[in-house]
Parts: C-alpha cells; structure tokens; sequence
C-alpha cells in the first residue's frame, strides 16, 4: 500500500475529505450527463441546432463541431485582460514539460475572475450548448502562445472522479486571437 498516494489521490474513500475541503465535495448530485452511448446523441442535436452559432460537423470520429461566434471579439478581449500579468509557464500534467511552451492562466475563485460577468455568460452559454450543468464545468484555462511556443501531441489529462466537476468529457477550445498561421490543436 502507498498511504501518501492513498491519501491524495482517493480521499473520499479514505475519509479524508475533511482535510480537503470543497476538492471533495461534488456540488453537483445528479446521476451522470451521458449515460454510455449518449454522447452521439448530444452531438447530433448540438450539430442540428444552434444555428445562431453556425455549428459545423468536422468529425464524427472524435466529435469535433466549429462556431462561429460563440464568443464576441468584446468578450474574447476581457477574456485576455483577465489574464493580464497573471499567465505563468503552461504545465503538462502537474509539471513542467518541453512538451509544451505556453503560458496559461487559470480562471478561478480566488481572484474573483469566475465571478466575472463575462466569464459567467460564457459558462451559462457553453454549459448550455453541451447540455451539461454549470456545476460539471472545469474553470477556464487562458493560454497564450508566442510564435514558436506549442504543445505537442499529448493525451488530455483526465480529472479525477472526485473533483467537483468529475472527468472531462467534452472540450470546448475559443480563439481569442487571429492568426495568419498555426493554431492547430
């Protein structure tokens, strides 16, 4: 047995929540959003609806949809502005990585950047394309690249089962920028 990996990693089994406080606490006590199989479903109706966002199917193998427009150019600015002098080297994982080079800034409670009007009407409209509650949404993660920074080819980083928001399932990635070239994810 690893007590320290224990302790950290499967807490709510442990009983020892107390010592995490809300990193524990699933606000959210639904049953799960999709049940298996139902991401297809989801998809198909985020494709066929939503037309004020021009939704286009890329892939039904990953799922991939575009928009046009989901956020405005307004909203795309205090998105960066809120990230201010706050970015910091990017990490892959829990560590720093030459597999990736950007900076990033996480959008959290402490400095009331989750409270921002911007970013709530963002969550409330992503939230309700992907047909998913708030409570199930991981904070924004800002990134900026300089020419030359990447990421290279990687395999996302699951949260875990305890976290408040639960696994990732979907992703929503928003361009605050134009770039002439690159970008690709």
């Amino acid at each position: 047995a690893n007590p320290r990996f224990m302790l950290s990693s499967c807490s709510a089994a442990c009983g020892r929540c107390d010592s995490k406080g809300k990193a524990c606490a699933r606000r959210n006590k639904e049953p799960a959003v999709h049940a298996p199989g139902g991401l297809r479903s989801n998809f198909a109706s985020i494709a066929a609806g939503w037309a004020e966002y021009s939704p286009t199917l890329l892939s039904s193998e990953p799922y991939v949809v575009q928009f046009e427009g989901l956020i405005s150019p307004a909203e795309a600015e205090r998105m960066v502005e809120l990230a201010g002098e706050k970015l910091e080297r990017s990490l892959a994982g829990d560590q720093l990585s030459p597999v990736r080079t950007s900076t990033q800034y996480w959008c959290g409670d402490e400095d009331g950047c989750t409270r921002d009007p911007t970013i709530d009407a963002v969550t409330k409209r992503m939230t309700r394309i992907a047909g998913v509650p708030e409570e199930n949404a991981e904070y924004f993660q800002i990134l900026k690249y300089e020419p030359g920074q990447f990421y290279r080819r990687h395999h996302d980083q699951n949260t875990a089962v305890w976290t408040p928001q639960g696994p990732r399932v979907l992703t929503f990635f928003m361009y605050l920028n134009e770039v002439d070239s690159g970008g690709e994810t």
